[in-house]
């Protein structure tokens, strides 16, 4: 897994691009003197509703940023009416402005990561997740630093899970991809061995210290179940590999070479997506068991 660099769009600029492309109230504007393409400070209609909440959003925004190393600290707040909520959940889902939004979002993430979801590391990115959810926090649904690209499935699984009651103290389950500081050691582990000329991996963690990030990766895996779907798409790599590396000793190849290929593969993908990329441990943890890769041909 690795980190997501924040968006650098304008927050505001969107915002007023969206309301710029918000419906009049026709009975006004027929009016109004002011030609539509040239109103800027229209009262009436949705467009209306948009500039009345426009500071109370903002307020919200800079209280996000100035808390986006603390994000404990974002508690949803009853700051808008059913009508305006309804607003900004059309913004983000008819607004061609805010199409535009998605796509630039969609490519943010690093062009050889952009067919993995960061989430999970394992399908294509083709939702866009609310962080702090649309239900509780809907004066974030268009603001970009609380949008990231993610899988349906993990979409789904997260859903409103983003915080955890536990003994009186409310804490965070999901990493923000865009602030939370992961650590660079590898603490997703891989075990290979094979029994009976069957090849078996299972995954584990394993931080060297416990702190507030370790336990947010923790919960991240759990409520994502995500060493249990990286056991079920492992078996496809280790059949693929371990009928090759079989193939390949029975026709004389050193064992020895099949390890420094292994290691090559890990260390390309540790490369691209991070030491704690699930794909990558299992070839480290294949590379690093010589003695498991000769059992596979053992009479």
């Amino acid at each position: 897994m690795k980190q997501l660099n924040e968006p650098t769009m304008n927050n505001e600029e969107i915002f007023e691009n969206v309301i710029q492309g918000k419906t009049y109230k026709n009975d006004h504007c027929k009016k109004c003197r002011i030609t539509q393409k040239d109103c800027r400070v229209c009262g009436y209609g949705n467009r209306g509703k948009m500039m009345n909440i426009k500071d109370k959003v903002f307020q919200r925004y800079k209280f996000y940023l100035q808390n986006k190393n603390k994000l404990n600290e974002i508690r949803p707040i009853k700051m808008l009416n059913p009508d305006e909520v309804q607003l900004m959940k059309d913004s983000y889902k008819t607004s061609k402005v805010f199409q535009g939004v998605k796509k630039q979002l969609l490519e943010n993430v690093p062009k050889e990561r952009r067919d993995v979801c960061p989430f999970c590391m394992i399908s294509e990115p083709t939702t866009i997740d609310h962080y702090f959810s649309e239900s509780e926090y809907p004066e974030y649904i268009i603001f970009a630093p609380n949008l990231v690209p993610c899988c349906s499935h993990c979409n789904t699984l997260k859903g409103e899970r983003l915080f955890l009651k536990n003994e009186d103290e409310i804490k965070r389950t999901i990493i923000h991809f865009y602030y939370d500081v992961l650590p660079k050691t590898k603490y997703l582990k891989c075990t290979f061995c094979v029994t009976d000329k069957i090849p078996q991996i299972s995954f584990r963690l394993e931080f060297e210290s416990e702190t507030e990030i370790t336990r947010i990766i923790k919960d991240h895996f759990k409520t994502l179940h995500l060493l249990e779907r990286y056991q079920e798409r492992s078996n496809g790599i280790l059949s693929t590999e371990c009928k090759t590396i079989r193939m390949c000793l029975m026709n004389d190849c050193l064992v020895k070479k099949l390890v420094q290929l292994l290691r090559i593969k890990a260390q390309f993908l540790e490369e691209i997506f991070g030491r704690n990329y699930w794909k990558a441990c299992i070839y480290r943890a294949m590379s690093e068991s010589e003695d498991q890769l000769v059992k596979l041909v053992e009479d």
